[in-house]
């Protein structure tokens, strides 16, 4: 790897960091490092040309104008007190950071480079989780519940980033022709897959169950519809071995070596992790499907987790429908309903964007994801790590924390690009 490669690596995993302040009681991302590459990349030396992209300017000249009609609410209902209207501007400055990516002209393996500082930084969130796991069950030395464990070590907002990185860890294609498994692939991977149960994040662990599914069911589908370009095999001790073959033995070995680990954590620290997965997943999320009445269950036990989204889902789904133009203008639930005053959360990437810029901004930001989509196509660990992403913002936000606004922005500038087929190499 060249210097300047190695210099670039470093960037985008420190731009992936997960770095917070508390503001009002309630944790915010600030890292938005990413919005300085321009000179950051001068200071350095690196050439990476800043070029005028007439379509990412006029979505954000559509949604500056969604800021600006927010401007006589500001006036009339909140005066001249500041406090408001500058947690607007700061909420819609967040909005349109990762668009500003897009007038960067990246490099090809810049890709390639990203990919590693996703596998890397999952790697070191994923280490720091399970060593804080490890201290805390030394600590209770089983007096008490799983629970406790969870309410104390517990975390939401990295889930899906520990989630990308396993997706990309296990489909890349090591070019190794003297072994059929690579050991760093499957360390990285057992270290995050132990990272993403260490969070004791359900949604984490659904959502990387459905980037699975999508991955299976692509392979179904994709004998009648190969669009999506890929490596099918591997040389290995003089024989070609199916590229698919040597993933999803990557996957199952990486899976039964961290079921191991996690029967191990179960004796040594008295822990029963798989009890308290298969029964939150259980009563929480399979059966509550399977009910004939599980929105009325919902609405009636507003103080689970289920029941308190339910009842925000819909409070929120009322205000767009009486603003669906311009939504809250970026203001947050904070601003808007006095008993979520405190709460900065949705628990759901897609409404989050739809109450900020209502029903056309929103549709708007949609399409942005479709175009992401459409470039990822052409390279399956992205395209299996970005439906995942998806997945797990129907139940929390992504792409409105820093890292995932990173990850949205960069996508999305390489989406304006024409890169030459792209290999699964990590």
């Amino acid at each position: 790897m060249r210097n300047t490669n190695w210099f670039v690596l470093g960037l985008f995993t420190f731009s992936l960091a997960p770095f917070s302040l508390t503001i009002g009681g309630a944790g915010v991302n600030v890292n938005y490092v990413y919005m300085l590459f321009p000179f950051i990349f001068f200071l350095a030396g690196i050439k990476r040309e800043l070029i005028f992209r007439k379509e990412p300017a006029l979505i954000i000249v559509f949604f500056s104008i969604i800021y600006i009609a927010g401007i006589p609410i500001d006036i009339l209902n909140d005066g001249f007190v500041l406090n408001n209207p500058v947690r607007r501007l700061a909420s819609f400055l967040i909005f349109i950071f990762p668009l500003f990516l897009s007038f960067i002209k990246f490099q090809p393996e810049d890709l390639e480079t990203l990919k590693r500082a996703m596998v890397l930084i999952a790697s070191m969130y994923a280490l720091g989780s399970l060593i804080d796991t490890v201290l805390t069950m030394a600590e209770f030395a089983g007096s008490e519940p799983v629970s406790a464990l969870k309410r104390k070590v517990g975390s939401q907002r990295y889930g899906f980033m520990l989630a990308l990185g396993f997706i990309i860890t296990m489909l890349s294609t090591e070019a190794s022709k003297k072994r059929r498994f690579d050991v760093k692939n499957l360390l990285f991977g057992s270290i995050i897959l132990i990272g993403i149960f260490s969070t004791f994040s359900r949604a984490a662990i659904v959502s990387l169950a459905g980037g699975l599914l999508f991955l299976f069911a692509l392979r179904f589908f994709q004998k009648k519809h190969p669009r999506i370009k890929r490596s099918h095999s591997i040389e290995s001790k003089n024989q070609t071995i199916p590229l698919d073959k040597v993933r999803f033995s990557r996957i199952f070995m990486t899976f039964a070596f961290n079921v191991v680990v996690l029967i191990i954590f179960a004796i040594v620290y008295k822990v029963d992790y798989l009890d308290f997965y298969m029964t939150r997943i259980t009563n929480q999320i399979i059966t509550p499907l399977l009910s004939s009445n599980m929105i009325e269950t919902m609405a009636n036990n507003p103080l689970s987790s289920e029941g308190y989204r339910y009842n925000l889902y819909r409070k929120v789904l009322e205000y767009i429908s009486a603003n669906p133009f311009f939504g809250s203008s970026y203001k947050g639930l904070y601003l808007i309903f006095e008993e979520y005053n405190g709460v900065a959360s949705t628990h759901n990437q897609y409404l989050d964007v739809f109450l900020r810029v209502g029903l056309f901004g929103g549709t708007l930001w949609l399409l942005l994801l479709v175009k992401i989509l459409r470039f990822c196509r052409h390279d399956e660990s992205l395209l299996t790590g970005f439906v995942v992403i998806l997945i797990y913002g129907l139940v929390h936000e992504t792409f409105k924390l820093s890292h995932g606004s990173f990850i949205f922005g960069m996508l999305l500038s390489f989406s304006y690009l024409r890169l030459p087929q792209r290999s699964n190499k990590l």
